[in-house]
């Protein structure tokens, strides 16, 4: 217990109340001592909750288990230790059953010191293990949230997939402004799906990302330059690099949107205006520290830091801010994601997130993630952002989403190819026998029933070991790709894709010099 106790003490005889103090100065005791002498001073002090009582037995109108009756009707929790002049097995036993922790004999109060010590600790060890059980549920409840999140997303996403192509298709044809300005509507309204449904995805740690060792401060210079050219002019922006060369082993993309997350929060915490201070520095986690963080280890960390001089958050709200779904924002300013999305990308890396808050005076959210020691190495360049097009080769389409072969179909044949759309694993399979030397590439769904995709993979491994594969997925994790490895999977699409992904990973896929896939490819 970090802070003083507070023990109170019901005794209506000075100089008992006198020895009492006394033997728990002898026993090194650091506690504060608050005396009440009668029921109603008793009352009057239950209106904060004691870490101890002390009563005597006999007190005049009242009496020690009556003492003990109106604590634990009040504070169920606080210990209570009964202390008499002469107590009887009966008392000893009434006193017990009633909810006593100890009791003692006025003429052996030199136990008192190792008593209030054994109590004060069972009480210290109650709390420790009542917190270990809030947090083991709420990583249940979150783990069901996201195993919700994951199946949620993936069905959102063969949704949103077909109006984000379609849109795209569409554009080319239309010319009349009123429907264009519809088209655009239709593809930021997509563009916002796709990202909500990227935030659900990575709350349900269901996207690893590509990690690579790199150096926090590009990503924060690269936040820095976005917030400048975005954020409200009234909101300053200053970065702090008290160490730029930590380096951390992060994706790149999910760096910065832990970033972005925390900026955002941060101006909207400023409606009329204020400071933000990035922070990267360097710090040393020391066991404790670990110990009341779990996932993360002693050692060097590398620490982002994000503070705003706003609003603040009130202390009844900072327990569920990381709560998914949880915002004191209006519906169109959140969604309630993007705390719970920057814990779980956080605690994925073995690191925590601290918060402190004050009303009035602003917020400070810090991010600790353990410190790679090693060199930092470049981050992948984005591909170039032309529209390549077949020469006719046939391209075997496999998902068991009918929409989602049909624009696939449609977008592929449109840019000089030719579609193959099958609905399920073994269909695909009995069309390549058919037609071996005739496909030229596979693009194959992740999830689909009868034979999943990496079930296809294999199979088709077997039968053409030349054949590049692209996967469609929602989500890349570390697992799903470690499965693919060795199966000749040339690129991943992540759902929903626009066109230019798809068209660039056919052009990679048939390319002479291609190689196995590295990225993935999204929006």
């Amino acid at each position: 217990m970090s802070r003083t106790p507070r023990v109170l003490h019901v005794e209506d005889d000075s100089g008992d109340a006198e020895i009492v103090l006394r033997e728990l100065r002898r026993g090194g005791l650091e506690v504060d001592v608050v005396r009440v002498h009668d029921e109603p001073s008793f009352r009057e002090a239950l209106s904060v909750a004691p870490d101890l009582v002390i009563s005597d037995y006999a007190l005049p109108g009242f009496d020690g288990l009556s003492a003990l009756r109106l604590l634990k009707a009040r504070h169920p929790e606080v210990p209570f230790i009964l202390v008499s002049g002469a107590i009887g097995e009966d008392l000893a036993v009434a006193a017990m059953r009633e909810g006593a922790a100890d009791y003692l004999l006025k003429d052996r109060l030199s136990r008192l010191p190792t008593a209030v010590r054994s109590v004060l600790a069972q009480v210290e060890l109650r709390r420790e293990n009542r917190q270990l059980e809030e947090r083991l549920l709420r990583a249940s409840r979150l783990e069901s949230l996201g195993r919700l999140a994951a199946g949620l997303a993936h069905d959102m996403n063969n949704i949103l997939l077909p109006i984000m192509m379609a849109e795209q298709v569409l554009r080319e044809h239309v010319t009349h402004p009123d429907a264009q300005e519809l088209l655009q509507a239709i593809e930021t309204s997509t563009q916002r799906g796709a990202r909500v449904l990227k935030q659900l995805l990575t709350f349900g740690r269901g996207t690893g990302g590509q990690r690579v060792s790199l150096r926090p401060e590009r990503s924060i210079a690269e936040i820095h330059a976005v917030l400048r050219e975005t954020f409200p002019k009234n909101i300053a922006i200053e970065t702090r690099l008290v160490h730029a060369d930590g380096v951390v082993l992060a994706d790149p993309t999910q760096l910065q949107q832990i970033l972005l997350n925390l900026c955002v929060n941060a101006r909207d915490a400023m409606p009329g205006g204020g400071k933000l201070v990035l922070t990267l520095e360097r710090a040393e986690l020391s066991p404790e520290q670990a110990r009341n963080n779990p996932g993360s280890t002693p050692g060097p960390h590398v620490v982002l830091s994000v503070r705003d001089d706003g609003t603040g958050i009130a202390p009844a709200d900072l327990e569920k801010i990381f709560d998914p779904f949880f915002t004191t924002k209006s519906l169109a300013q959140g969604t309630g994601l993007g705390l719970s999305s920057v814990l779980g990308i956080v605690q994925s890396y073995g690191g925590f997130v601290q918060v402190e808050s004050a009303l009035g005076k602003g917020t400070e959210f810090r991010v600790w993630l353990r410190e790679h020691l090693g060199d930092a190495i470049e981050e992948p360049h984005a591909a170039s952002q032309g529209r390549p097009s077949g020469r006719g080769q046939l391209v075997l389409v496999v998902d068991d989403e009918a929409t989602v072969r049909d624009v696939l179909g449609a977008t592929i044949t449109r840019f000089g190819y030719r579609v193959l759309p099958m609905a399920d694993g073994w269909s695909a399979l009995r069309q390549l026998d058919e037609r071996a030397t005739e496909v030229a590439v596979v693009v194959a769904d992740v999830a689909m029933p009868k034979l999943d995709g990496l079930e296809l993979a294999r199979e088709i491994r077997k039968r053409r070991g030349d054949l590049p594969l692209i996967i469609m997925t929602a989500a890349l994790t570390p697992e799903k790709r470690a499965g693919f490895a060795g199966l000749g999977v040339v690129d991943f699409l992540i759902k929903p894709f626009q066109t230019e992904a798809l068209l660039r990973s056919l052009d990679h896929a048939l390319s002479p010099g291609r190689s196995p896939a590295s990225a993935a490819r999204s929006p």
